[in-house]
């Protein structure tokens, strides 16, 4: 399985988003909310993330990691690494809600609470939503 478009903005793009903030956005989400992980030690440098030795999660988590290693030069490590200590709780995935997070604490001091899960239930609960680099309200 790999992943050839993103759906971002109300636009289906076969390119990744370029914007600084959209890749912050879309890397932490992806990355924080997994716990899928690479062998390093098996794995050639040379080869797509795609190909890599994916372990501890499903085949969709490896695909989109993969995707933004390829698209966005991500190293996956070093973004866990670098917001460990922002980390505020870990919600797990619960088959109840559909739904799986992380709630991160912001350098201003602000949270943010990345989620992932079932689309239908995700969006019944939001208010707000991200277009063309501003926030505005979200017409349900």
């Amino acid at each position: 399985m790999t992943v050839v478009r993103e759906y971002v903005e109300g636009k289906s793009r076969s390119e990744p988003v370029k914007s600084e903030e959209w890749k912050t956005l879309f890397t932490e989400a992806i990355i924080l909310g997994s716990s899928v992980v690479y062998e390093k030690d098996k794995h050639d440098p040379n080869e797509p993330p795609e190909n890599w030795n994916w372990v501890n999660g499903n085949q969709t988590e490896a695909c989109m990691l993969a995707f933004i290693v390829r698209c966005y030069g991500v190293d996956i490590d070093q973004v866990r690494e670098a917001r460990r200590a922002d980390i505020v709780k870990l919600f797990p995935f619960d088959s109840t809600v559909k739904r799986s997070g992380v709630l991160m604490k912001l350098k201003n001091g602000k949270y943010r609470l990345y989620t992932r899960g079932a689309a239908e239930r995700i969006l019944a609960e939001c208010t707000r939503q991200f277009v063309d680099g501003n926030e505005k309200a979200l017409d349900k």
